[in-house]
């Protein structure tokens, strides 16, 4: 399709733009990208012709907006040479002369960026004030060290005096602060879009008029994380919905497609089918536009992100000035994803981030957000759920009646935590992810138990240790299956399995734990692993995980296979793991490949190996079997050569063993000041 476009002044000089569009890009996509390009050249024009080397530099390696505001830093530091300094005689950019930029030194240079930190200019009838921070200076000061750089490189100049340029501090990644809403507010601001509620009359009377484009809007940024050009470029044909997909186009000319969930389509389609068209009629040019203005036009930047500011204000409970920008719905997005366990190799392609160590900011964030409860009511409720399955459970155990006939109690303290890690010596051992106490049998017969998950403890070895490991061990076609959610699973039911099996042997002489001496903990540890996921399985099957998929708890526990033996295939817990890594070995649950070094699991040898190692500890602890204990543990409890050379590579990637935490009187505010 072509289209055509008046640029210019209007009048004798005014031409047509026509676009012929062969590319799979939108016209609009094209036009912009255009528009960034015209306003460079234009900028281009104004400077000195010696730069042509720098101008074809920034064409080549860096992205359209980034190239734009070099050109504008340029333009302005020889704006400040005419106007500020006498370093020149020219009147304009494009007349200054290449022997006057070969008189400047790194002083000069950082006098002009001493000027950006805060200049007015004269404005006629007001004097505006600027004031840029840290960051920005940064931007500057690369925008001219560039510019030096290739006039050196070029012969130009003969040495390159941004090698002496003063440093400008600006935060370290993990130092950034990331602004988002939280579950709460993201709630407030949705109630305000769909009833209006705390707006003045005046704001009241264009929400009636829009709220099914400004509910669309936010809930495109929520769910997706979309820069603002993105979202503010997106067309109806953008849009497949019988495919359940959009498109959208991403920095540096990517095109992605997009998965349309329920509730976005349904709001999308919402606002397409019942406002768009009652708001104004569009104009030719923006005709697929999908978000449009009052006056019919596709909306622009300014405006959403004006929109954006005016609900989050609402949310935030404060001024529409101090409101929040689409940057921060990204932010929000990103973190509220990463909160709910998914992949941080998801999430980091889902926001378009070149490098996971951006993405790995905001899991970093959400892990220190001080306003989340100690306690997780939602996933503490849906534990204490699946334990009253428990004697269900126990009845579908893979062995004789005599090894299940006991009934498990169900009366046990569960709970789901954020572990509170800003106290004490915290980094002196490793960091537990979830609590079952106490260990004495008969003590829990008595008394009962305590078994806590510890969610965010948890959450940070995943993105930390477990998703770098599966990246190094798990066969590319399963990497996907190695999420939180299925972690978080394995662990807790982990933790409930420990009430299954029997309590007493079956001579009724003792418990298992007098009977099996030394190997108790490890038989008892591989029990509480298999039975879990056993557990899983059998949840599955009785509809109570929707639309639950067990390779994601399979790959995830062969991933955490690797991960816990780490710690020591000596303790109780490395004991276990070893033996079930062996026992999958040999029944084909899992296989490595030769060449690669990566394990893909066999779903359909896995089901069958997960109940018979099951059956055979079972029997053990049931048998109160020390002798079989013990040679089990002494066979299958061992790291074989193999398995180490794996482990090795997990070291050599520098994949930490441990997590670490921050803590000291300086995170909360008591440190002396100085």
């Amino acid at each position: 399709m072509a289209i055509k476009r008046t640029i210019g002044a209007a009048g004798s000089d005014a031409k047509r733009l026509k676009i012929h569009n062969k590319s799979d890009k939108p016209d609009n996509v094209i036009e912009k990208e255009n528009e960034i390009y015209m306003k460079c050249e234009a900028i281009e024009r104004e400077l000195p012709s010696f730069l042509r080397s720098y101008f074809v530099y920034l064409k080549g390696n860096v992205l359209p907006m980034s190239r734009l505001a070099y050109l504008q830093d340029v333009r302005f530091f020889f704006d400040y040479l005419i106007s500020n300094t006498s370093l020149t005689d020219a009147d304009v950019p494009k007349n200054i002369k290449l022997e006057e930029i070969r008189e400047l030194t790194s002083m000069d240079i950082n006098l002009f960026i001493d000027f950006c930190r805060k200049y007015t200019v004269d404005d006629g009838d007001k004097i505006i004030i600027y004031e840029n921070n840290n960051k920005t200076l940064a931007r500057k000061k690369s925008s001219i060290s560039v510019m030096f750089k290739q006039l050196y490189r070029d012969g130009f100049i003969d040495n390159n005096i941004t090698d002496g340029f003063d440093p400008i501090k600006v935060p370290k990644p993990g130092e950034r602060e990331i602004k988002a809403l939280q579950d709460d507010e993201v709630m407030v601001m949705l109630d305000a879009v769909s009833t209006g509620s705390n707006m003045t009359p005046h704001e009241r009377k264009y929400w009636e008029k829009t709220k099914l484009r400004d509910k669309a809007i936010l809930i495109l940024f929520l769910t997706y994380g979309l820069r603002l050009s993105e979202l503010q470029q997106l067309n109806i044909s953008s849009f497949n919905f019988s495919r359940g997909e959009f498109i959208i186009y991403r920095k540096r000319g990517k095109e992605s497609s997009m998965p349309i969930n329920q509730s976005v389509q349904m709001t999308v389609q919402d606002y397409i089918n019942n406002e768009r068209s009652s708001i104004a009629e569009e104009t030719e040019a923006d005709e697929d536009a999908l978000f449009l203005s009052l006056q019919g036009r596709r909306m622009t930047s300014r405006s959403i992100r004006e929109l954006v500011k005016k609900y989050t204000a609402i949310a935030l409970n404060t001024t529409k000035h101090n409101g929040y920008s689409p940057h921060k719905l990204r932010a929000t997005a990103a973190t509220s994803l990463i909160g709910r366990g998914n992949s941080i190799y998801d999430v980091q392609a889902l926001l378009d981030h070149e490098q996971v160590t951006t993405t790995q900011l905001y899991a970093s964030h959400k892990m220190n957000v001080k306003r989340d409860l100690v306690k997780d009511m939602e996933w503490s409720e849906r534990l204490s759920r699946y334990m009253s399955f428990l004697p269900q459970l126990q009845k579908n155990l893979p062995v004789e009646a005599k090894y299940k006939s006991e009934l498990p109690g169900t009366e046990s303290d569960l709970g789901v935590y954020d572990v509170v890690f800003y106290a004490g010596d915290c980094n002196a051992g490793s960091k537990t992810i979830a609590i079952n106490l106490p260990n004495d049998e008969k003590i829990q017969e008595l008394k009962g138990s305590r078994r806590l998950q510890l969610r965010n403890s948890m959450q940070y070895k995943f993105n930390m240790i477990m998703e770098p490991i599966a990246a190094l061990l798990i066969d590319p076609a399963q990497r996907n299956y190695v999420t939180f959610d299925a972690f978080f699973e394995n662990t807790m039911f982990h933790e409930v399995a420990h009430g299954l099996g029997i309590k007493k042997t079956l001579d009724g002489k003792s418990t298992p734990q007098e009977a099996l001496l030394e190997t108790y903990s490890a038989i008892e540890e591989g029990k509480a692993d298999i039975l879990g996921i056993f557990m899983l399985e059998q949840l599955a099957k009785m509809g109570e995980l929707a639309e639950h998929d067990m390779m994601n708890n399979y790959v995830t526990f062969l991933a955490g296979i690797f991960r816990s033996v780490r710690f020591g295939a000596a303790s109780a817990h490395g004991k276990a793991n070893m033996v079930r890594f062996h026992y999958f070995q040999d029944k084909g649950a899992f296989v490595r490949d030769s060449v690669t070094g990566f394990y893909r699991i066999v779903p359909e040898k896995m089901s069958e190996a997960v109940a018979g190692l099951a059956q055979d500890i079972l029997v053990i602890q049931g048998d109160g079997d020390y002798a079989r204990a013990s040679e089990m543990l002494l066979k299958q409890g061992i790291v074989d050569p193999l398995l180490a050379e794996d482990l090795q590579k997990i070291q050599d990637a520098n994949v930490p063993i441990d997590i670490r935490f921050e803590q000291g009187k300086e995170l909360l505010g008591l440190a002396p000041k100085p």
